[in-house]
């Protein structure tokens, strides 16, 4: 071990903060801390806390620790959550969990205005009509879920809302979600977290008895720490206890979950007497990822100064690549990967990185015409489940007469034409329907201007309607486009999110009908297509075995020979969305962390178009080749 690792090992009393940089060997110098507490300095196990941010981590260090030789059984390798739910059960009696899929399911009830099944939860009409032109559902409370989360785990702290730039409507769901879980008796996975501070804070016997328990606390990702979790850790070490927590500031990556990485930098604020130890040498990249990085990040300002040394003697070597398009650059690191694998290099030596889980697509299809095996951290998102396809599957079958309601209610406010009522969804020939609308329209509308506007939005939606019967794949999305492109506008800004996330999926529909061949019957080409691409995406998805294709955030804590990262242009990385300082520092850090998962060959990909336009290359990629 090297100095700072033994310095670590050997620190046992008081409060210490380790720094340690990416491949240091964190995890190692942790267990022999154990060990050396355990075996040299004759510590009882039971009264040591090794505590870890995920199921998986406390598992493989419990492992681990087991397999030396002479360990003592008895230490208490736990997440906090786990912890804090311990805690419960001992001092309040055992919790009823909602479940995930309780809480998903309220909140889609929330958005299908299902009084029936929650008929405590009134929701106001003007709430109620921005629920309901909520289309990406899922995505929508995953952000929802997240947004409570940060904002219950860090109380006073301000936040970016993911879910809606609308903070009524935010508080206005959370709140209802409050009153759920206290009518039905139930706490969630945050709950576990604020009750268990509660018990501390207030339960004096609770919180000696613990304390009395767990003499020695290891914690370790501290960087992924969030104010609430920092209080529990404090609560149970006390002013004076033992103390020692591990992490990177450079590699606090999760401020989308609540993580805050001044937690990590507040440490020896809170505890003036704490050892700062930095561990500073990385075992795994070659030297000249390590001084590109590391040039790189010193560019944050919010962080611990760092002197981050390569232990290999290897060059090693970072290569840009660019391609004129996105789909291009597809096409190019599919050949690359190929011509990896017939040099000799075993698939699970490579793996493509990327910002975000919907660039999964593309690459893996491009890696899968040639044959080559994948295997995907965060599952293959598929675009042709995508609800703007199937608003476009609507819109073709109401055109072509034959739809029904489903597809008119789908679409009747797509865009916005503020017919609200379920009068207005009645199918029969097109004529038909329009002339029932419109008198629905004359029947509801009671002042003139109102019935005015309603019967023009019905004749333009069926005029569009009539323009598109019978036309092509190709002339069908081109005239649908100049109508339905107000809605993606309109969606972009109700969902805070930039339109280009909406009109690039679009864009990919049109450059596979552009790809098909030309024949007598296009609509069947196309659906042909579709089959056969889910039919691909289907088997990506199964996989277990081949190059790993993961996002950014799923690849930290994993190495690979060969990292190739994706789709490194102005808008993707850093992300389009982030733009306050603290968030770009958060996005420096990100592409930080994709770089040092290489260990000897670390190549970057971009592109110098897209849709026409040029296009810059990131700018953390001009911070790292400066070096």
């Amino acid at each position: 071990m090297n100095e700072a690792q033994l310095e670590c090992v050997h620190t046992i009393n008081g409060q210490v903060i380790v720094i340690a940089c990416p491949g240091a060997g964190k995890t190692t110098t942790l267990l022999a801390r154990i060990n050396h507490m355990v075996k040299e300095a004759g510590i009882d196990p039971e009264h040591i806390l090794m505590m870890t941010f995920t199921r998986s981590a406390a598992a493989e260090m419990r492992k681990r620790y087991e397999s030396e030789p002479g360990s003592k059984k008895g230490v208490t390798f736990s997440t906090i959550h786990a912890l804090c739910l311990a805690i419960l059960i001992r001092y309040r009696g055992r919790p009823e969990i909602m479940s995930d899929d309780e809480e998903r399911d309220f909140f889609f009830s929330m958005l299908r205005d299902s009084a029936a099944k929650y008929p405590s939860m009134d929701i106001p009409k003007g709430y109620r009509t921005m629920l309901a032109a909520v289309s990406d559902r899922d995505q929508f409370i995953n952000d929802l879920v997240l947004d409570i989360g940060m904002h219950k785990n860090n109380p006073g702290k301000k936040f970016k809302l993911n879910s809606t730039p609308d903070k009524a409507l935010f508080q206005f769901l959370w709140d209802r979600y409050e009153t759920l879980k206290k009518q039905q008796g139930k706490i969630d996975f945050d709950d576990m977290l604020t009750q268990a501070y509660e018990v501390l804070l207030n339960d004096k016997r609770a919180l000696a008895e613990l304390r009395d328990k767990y003499r020695y606390i290891q914690v370790d990702e501290y960087q992924d720490t969030n104010y609430v979790q920092r209080d529990i850790v404090y609560l149970l070490a006390g002013e004076n206890g033992n103390l020692a927590v591990v992490g990177d500031d450079d590699q606090s990556i999760y401020g989308f979950r609540g993580a805050c990485p001044e937690v990590m930098l507040g440490f020896p604020d809170d505890y003036p007497r704490a050892k700062v130890i930095r561990m500073g040498t990385n075992y795994r990249s070659a030297r000249n990822i390590i001084a590109c990085a590391g040039q790189m990040i010193a560019k944050n300002r919010n962080r611990y100064a760092k002197d981050f040394i390569a232990a290999r003697p290897e060059a090693g070597e970072i290569e840009l690549t660019l391609g004129e398009t996105k789909a291009e650059t597809h096409r190019i690191i599919a050949g690359r990967v190929e011509s990896l694998l017939k040099s000799g290099m075993q698939d699970r030596d490579i793996a493509v990185l990327y910002r975000t889980n919907k660039e999964t697509e593309g690459i893996a299809g491009a890696l899968i015409r040639r044959g080559i095996e994948v295997q995907v951290a965060d599952g293959v998102t598929n675009r042709y489940e995508h609800w703007i396809y199937r608003d476009i599957c609507s819109y073709y079958r109401l055109a072509n007469e034959i739809g029904g309601e489903g597809d008119l209610a789908r679409i009747l406010n797509h865009p916005q034409r503020y017919l609200q009522s379920d009068r207005y969804v009645w199918m029969q020939t097109l004529a038909e329907t329009e002339q029932q609308m419109c008198q629905a329209a004359y029947e509801m509308n009671g002042e003139f201007w109102k019935v005015k506007g309603a019967v023009k939005e019905i004749e333009d939606l069926f005029r569009l309607l009539r323009s598109l019967k019978g036309k092509p794949p190709r002339t069908y999305m081109s005239t649908l486009y100049v109508a339905y492109r107000r809605y993606l506008k309109d969606y972009a800004n109700f969902r805070g999110m930039d339109m280009e996330e909406l009109t690039s999926v679009w864009e990919s529909y049109l450059s596979d009908v552009k790809s098909l061949p030309s024949g007598a019957e296009p609509w069947r080409e196309w659906e042909a297509y579709v089959k056969r691409y889910e039919h691909a995406i289907r088997q990506a998805r199964k996989s277990q075995a081949g190059v790993l294709l993961s996002s950014m955030h799923k690849a930290k804590g994993l190495e690979w020979e060969h990292v190739i990262v994706a789709n490194c242009v102005e808008g993707n990385i850093p992300y389009q969305n982030e733009k306050r300082p603290c968030d770009i520092e958060e996005e420096r850090r990100l592409f930080y962390v994709a770089c040092t998962r290489a260990k000897k060959h670390l190549e970057l990909v971009g592109y110098k178009s897209r849709s026409g336009k040029h296009v810059n290359i990131s700018p953390f990629i001009r911070e790292l080749t400066k070096a």
